[in-house]
């Protein structure tokens, strides 16, 4: 039996740049711990960090807040 590591990072959202700021600003808002993969790149040239330029940035979050973040991403989502 293999058990998740609490400290890991997961991949919580891709997207453009734009949107992944303001997913990422709602995530500490909400008390959530995030890292931003490629933000600065991915709106420079987005083509060379994500394949086709679609969806460059990630966001990152800690495993044990990841069902918080993925409610909050949901909530987003339905706002648009």
């Amino acid at each position: 039996m293999s058990q998740v590591n609490k400290d890991e990072l997961v991949l919580i959202y891709a997207g453009n740049p734009v949107n992944a700021v303001m997913v990422n600003q709602l995530l500490n808002e909400n008390g959530i711990l995030t890292h931003i993969k490629n933000e600065l790149m991915g709106t420079l040239a987005p083509w060379q960090v994500a394949s086709g330029g679609y969806e460059p940035v990630e966001i990152f979050v800690l495993s044990k807040d990841e069902e918080h973040a993925q409610s909050v991403i949901s909530a987003f989502n339905s706002s648009r």
